[in-house]
């Protein structure tokens, strides 16, 4: 089972992380993917919010994921069927700390191929977390800047 718990301290209030972190279409200039927006959020949602379906392209492995909550201290994702990561679930949870700072989680819970190792999976997800997390709250930064 891999396990990935990251925290990471943003220069923005919840609210604004959650835009930023549902915003599908423009994801890819946070996350290593390319991001393509499949299906918008259900109605009565927040944009990008419950429903929303985008499709992602990791190093080549196409994949769609889907939006299960989404607030503006919690959002809850699963990817659709079961490559490249069964049971793949991602928690992100807000906590702000004041309306400049944001406090954000994010864990990932799935298996691995049975050809690759938990610990390298758990590693190269951790990695790829905390890069995006970091490109978030640069971006905030160079906002209030």
């Amino acid at each position: 089972m891999v396990n990935v718990d990251v925290v990471q301290e943003i220069a923005a209030g919840a609210s604004d992380v959650s835009k930023i972190l549902l915003d599908h279409q423009n994801a890819g200039l946070f996350f290593d993917a390319k991001f393509i927006v499949a299906k918008t959020a259900d109605d009565g949602e927040i944009f990008g919010g419950k429903g929303a379906i985008r499709t992602l392209n990791v190093a080549g492995v196409k994949f769609s994921e889907q939006i299960l909550i989404a607030n503006s201290s919690h959002i809850r994702y699963a990817i659709i069927g079961d490559r490249p990561l069964r049971g793949h679930q991602g928690n992100i949870y807000l906590d702000e700390q004041n309306p400049a700072l944001t406090s954000v989680r994010y864990t990932i819970v799935c298996q691995a191929p049975k050809w690759l190792p938990d610990k390298l999976v758990e590693f190269l997800l951790s990695q790829a977390m905390k890069k995006a997390l970091v490109k978030i709250n640069q971006h905030f930064l160079a906002l209030a800047s």
